[in-house]
């Protein structure tokens, strides 16, 4: 099943300011999309989903040699095929034993890549039927994070050109004890690579990453802000990652100083001197970390329209949603963020409306009853 948002009409904007929502993960809206795995499928029943699922009910479990009825056994282990690892094999066949410490109703060579032993131009092959990978509430941490990013990198191609998991459009990895090491694996996996041609290539098949409620800190959203920024071309063009949308950090312990490097990578606009350079990034959540109002005026630089030479104002961004509850926020930094969404009058008398932004979350916080009512003044003039 899935727990979806209610639709919203694009046209205004719904900020949820002061509404206290529960600590279920349905009500606070944390989670855009939740897999229920069946209990008691078969590997072949589950493996329909396309994808790896962890038990909502009961979190995977590290297995220590073969399980006790290997009859019932939701993973069967399937025999590594050195040929079709190639010059990989080693370093493969050590993240599937990796990986099979994990109860997971699949086995890990499903993500294992191949390219034909044939003489001759060749590309690596990954397998398509793996579309979602969800082991949020695992017992994951670095060590198989890290297991997982070797079976997901690209491997480059005999003709210089590079192939990636573009099937798995989710990578969901929250609560599952990935700290600094295990983002920085997985930030070296998301790289993009650059062919032999010049051109920077991303993996333009994943559109969410879900990191949350683990402790990847500075370190780590640093890495993976590294991996995500825009790279430049060898005629100055900039090659952005624009399929990514939903991204989730909340949870980390990420101070202000891990935040910039995530909005800059994430917003690329604000930070360079094209107003072209696009940002994909539609959903974020940052709740639950440390950066306060500095960090607020961060993202109000991020997501404050940019004066063309035309003398029109232009928003850089297609956010619709951000939670940036419970991160010591006053009401000095609420305002300075609300104040980015305000609208602008343009040089021609026109106005300028950030027509995006569908949500705002920033419940508890530490806003005073003066700046509540100017945040609502100023909502109120977004949704004229």
């Amino acid at each position: 099943s899935s727990l979806k948002s209610s639709p919203r009409d694009s046209s205004r904007v719904d900020m949820r300011l002061f509404k206290f929502w529960g600590s279920n993960k349905a009500e606070n809206g944390k989670e855009l999309e939740k897999v229920v795995s069946v209990v008691g499928a078969t590997r072949q029943e589950r493996s329909k989903n396309c994808s790896l699922e962890s038990n909502p009910e009961e979190p995977p479990k590290r297995v220590r040699g073969p399980p006790e009825d290997e009859h019932n056994s939701s993973t069967e282990e399937v025999p590594l095929d050195f040929e079709l690892l190639s010059e990989h094999d080693a370093e493969t066949a050590r993240a599937v034993e990796v990986l099979r410490q994990l109860n997971l109703p699949v086995d890990a060579t499903c993500l294992v890549p191949h390219r034909p032993s044939n003489i001759g131009s060749w590309d690596w092959t990954f397998p398509d039927n793996v579309h979602k990978i969800e082991l949020s509430g695992s017992s994951l941490g670095d060590e198989l994070a890290a297991a997982l990013a070797t079976l997901l990198k690209p491997r480059k191609n005999e003709s210089g050109s590079w192939s990636y998991p573009t099937s798995i459009s989710s990578l969901l990895l929250s609560n599952a004890g990935i700290g600094a090491a295990g983002a920085v694996a997985l930030a070296q996996m998301l790289e993009p690579r650059i062919d032999d041609t010049g051109k920077w290539t991303y993996n333009d098949g994943l559109a969410k990453l879900d990191l949350s409620d683990n402790c990847i800190g500075d370190d780590g959203a640093t890495a993976l802000a590294e991996a995500l920024m825009p790279r430049q071309g060898r005629c100055g063009e900039l090659h952005c990652n624009t399929t990514l949308k939903d991204v989730w950090l909340g949870g980390n312990r990420i101070s202000v100083d891990g935040l910039e490097a995530i909005v800059e990578a994430l917003f690329p606009a604000a930070y360079f001197a094209s107003v072209d350079v696009p940002s994909s990034v539609e959903v974020l959540g940052l709740g639950h970390n440390a950066f306060g109002d500095e960090g607020a005026c961060v993202l109000a630089g991020a997501l404050a329209p940019v004066l063309r030479s035309d003398g029109k104002w232009v928003y850089q961004h297609c956010l619709k949603y951000l939670n940036v509850w419970g991160n010591s926020i006053s009401g000095e930094g609420s305002l300075s963020l609300l104040s980015a969404l305000r609208p602008r009058e343009n040089k021609d008398g026109s106005w300028a409306f950030n027509t995006s932004l569908e949500s705002l979350t920033m419940f508890r916080n530490h806003i005073d009853e003066a700046s509540k009512a100017e945040m609502r003044k100023i909502i109120a003039a977004v949704n004229d």
